[in-house]
């Protein structure tokens, strides 16, 4: 019997937040690449891990694992990235209203 493991992490070429999930759902053929790693509380657009900028913090992060996502990355972005319910909060108070009709 052969016994493989295989890291998750390498298959990961994109992170992105909720906001940008539908769009990247809607146009995965175009994106390709591999796994795409949503973190479902933070507003973040779709970031490809090779076009993350070398001179960035994230891209310093990345350089040491030969860009591969790791949980030093994850960290950054845990710390770094805002969380989205407080964007949505505020976008729905700036821009809401409601009409209501009585029948």
């Amino acid at each position: 019997m052969i016994e493989e493991t295989y890291r998750v992490a390498n298959a990961v070429t994109h992170v992105l937040g909720l906001d940008a999930v539908a769009e990247t759902t809607l146009n995965q053929p175009e994106i390709g690449g591999g796994k795409k790693l949503v973190y479902t509380h933070k507003q973040a657009d779709l970031t490809k891990l090779s076009d993350v900028s070398a001179d960035s913090e994230l891209g310093r992060i990345l350089a040491k694992t030969d860009g591969i996502w790791s949980q030093a990355a994850e960290n950054y972005v845990l710390k770094n990235y805002p969380e989205i319910k407080k964007n949505i909060v505020e976008c729905i108070n700036s821009t809401m209203f409601f009409t209501i009709k009585k029948e």
